[in-house]
This record gives structure tokens, C-alpha cells and sequence, in this order.
């Protein structure tokens, strides 16, 4: 019966790590433009975007994570900051990976092209190359915690996601459950001895 409830238990811990909601995506690369008035030209950035998949929408047109929980960039010699609005992360049929506005009619920020089968990539782990990058017109003065930020080019630009983070109320909920299991398992081997011994 221990083997039993050690392998259910092992079970448990990889499906739910395996479909853990909450992933991280990065979009690396250099570019121009300014951040909080100072200019910037052919710096490396990355934009680190958290999203859980549990807020995918989906369409015959495209998949998107809407909204997204947050969206920070880093750019080198610069520093980090948070963007002061609501976003999205999506993929188009025709093979545009958006970021973007949340909203179904949000403005694009930053937007390229990818060969990723736009089904299935948002959930999936991968690393690409963006090509074709357009829509940096739209991504002007946009607020972030660290001042407006612009980009008016990009080049080098490669797309991955990061492995889940698992969501903490998963592995309290799973904890829950095994006590369960060992008091029940408990409650059974005190009423077996109890049968033999009476």
C-alpha cells in the first residue's frame, strides 16, 4: 500500500508540474529608441513577460494570453522596468507573434514573425527566431514604473518560453490531498489491528 501512495504521490507532483499555468516568456534581442528621455542605439534588451495559459482566448485567427501578469523590460547599460498598462502575448494564423495592448482591438508594441504552430506554441516550451519585426511605430512613449519608454528599431530578435512556474495553491491543494490519503491509510491499518486483536 506505501508503494501504492509513494507512486500516486510521485504522479501527482510531475502532472501537476507539467501543467502548471503560470509561464514565462522572453523576447531578447537589440534595438533603438529612448527610455525615460535617454537614447539608446543597438543595446540588447529582453522583455520578460509572466502569463498564466488558464487566460488564453482563441480564434480561428490567432491565440493569445490576454491579459498577461506582467510585462518587464531590461535594457543593457539602461536598467529594468515594469510597463504601466495591461498587455497581451499572442500568435497569428499567418505566423505574427504580437505583443501588445490587452484587448482584443490593443494596439501592437512589438510584433514579428515566427514559424510557431500558433495552437499549441503558447503552451508549449521553445526557443525561435523572430524575423520581419514590425509595429515599433505603435510602441511610442509607452508608460512604464520607470519612466516612457520607445523603441523605433529592432534586430536579433529571438522568442523562447521558460519552463512553468507552478502556482503555490497547486502544491498546497496536493498537500492536502496526500495528508488525506496517509489519515485514511491510518484510519485502515488501526481498524485492521483492532479486528485482530478482537
Amino acid at each position: 500500500m506505501f508503494k501504492k501512495l509513494l507512486a500516486t504521490s510521485i504522479f501527482l507532483i510531475v502532472s501537476n508540474s507539467a501543467f502548471a499555468a503560470v509561464t514565462q516568456y522572453q523576447i531578447t534581442g537589440t534595438g533603438s529608441g529612448s527610455f525615460n528621455g535617454v537614447n539608446f542605439n543597438d543595446q540588447a534588451f529582453t522583455f520578460t513577460l509572466v502569463g498564466n495559459t488558464d487566460n488564453i482566448v482563441s480564434n480561428n485567427n490567432y491565440t493569445a494570453i490576454d491579459a498577461l501578469d506582467s510585462a518587464t523590460l531590461s535594457i543593457q547599460g539602461l536598467g529594468s522596468t515594469s510597463l504601466a498598462l495591461a498587455t497581451r502575448l499572442g500568435i497569428a494564423k499567418s505566423g505574427a507573434t504580437f505583443f501588445s495592448r490587452s484587448g482584443s482591438s490593443g494596439l501592437d508594441l512589438f510584433d514579428f514573425y515566427t514559424s510557431l504552430d500558433y495552437k499549441t506554441a503558447l503552451t508549449s516550451n521553445f526557443t525561435t527566431t523572430g524575423t520581419g519585426i514590425f509595429a515599433l511605430n505603435q510602441f511610442q512613449n509607452v508608460a512604464s514604473t520607470g519612466g516612457l519608454v520607445s523603441f523605433n528599431s529592432s534586430s536579433n530578435v529571438t522568442f523562447s518560453s521558460v519552463a512553468a512556474v507552478p502556482e503555490p495553491e497547486t502544491y498546497a491543494l496536493m498537500g492536502v490531498g496526500l495528508l488525506g490519503l496517509l489519515a485514511a491509510r491510518r484510519k485502515k491499518a488501526k481498524q485492521d489491528i483492532q479486528a485482530l486483536t478482537a
